[in-house]
């Protein structure tokens, strides 16, 4: 069964919450397609769409994968400067008495 471009299996079935969401992921894992499903069922295919995509929705919020590929979430931090009063350019070491702002966070972005 593929949704977004992933593939699941009866893995899919650890995410249902009802029989009534086994019932119609067993049965769509076997028939192959959710219309096959719906008329195998006697329930319309729309009614299936909606049952496969928010069992699929949990598994993915759960970090499901059939790979086994781990979720990694990319993050990207811009801070403004350190802002400090020296008597030289190359003083190595800095008193906190001599620093006028310290850094603080300008943006950030995350993205799995």
């Amino acid at each position: 069964m593929t949704m977004t471009g992933k593939k699941y299996t009866k893995k899919l079935l650890n995410y249902t919450s009802t029989n009534r969401e086994k019932k119609i992921v067993k049965s769509r894992l076997q028939c192959g397609s959710n219309t096959k499903t719906g008329d195998a069922l006697g329930i319309p295919r729309r009614t299936i769409d909606r049952v496969i995509n928010k069992v699929v929705e949990r598994a993915q919020l759960d970090g499901a994968d059939e790979g086994g590929q781990p979720k990694i979430l990319l993050i990207d931090i811009e801070t403004a400067p350190m802002m400090t009063y020296l008597w030289s350019l190359w003083q190595n070491g800095v008193q906190p008495a001599a620093i006028e702002t310290t850094s603080y966070i300008l943006s950030w972005s995350a993205k799995w």
